[in-house]
């Protein structure tokens, strides 16, 4: 499991039994920064994706237990 994920928006989705995780990235970036900056965002995602079934996401947002999650 990863150190720290940084979450940037957790919500209720309009349905009010989903929840929503999303993440951030700000650009544009330069073209040489691309490759690196996708391996960054990459490698966010897959830490993001690794709390939501080790329950570290319910541990943080007690709401979302035994809820979907998208």
């Amino acid at each position: 499991m990863p150190n720290q994920v940084t979450l940037d928006i957790v919500s209720l989705a309009a349905d009010g039994v989903t929840y929503s995780v999303y993440l951030v990235e700000q650009g544009p970036w330069a073209d040489s920064e691309v490759p690196q900056e996708l391996r960054r965002v990459q490698e966010r995602l897959y830490s993001a994706l690794e709390v939501i079934p080790d329950g570290k996401l319910a541990e943080l947002y007690p709401e979302t237990n035994g809820k979907a999650v998208v």
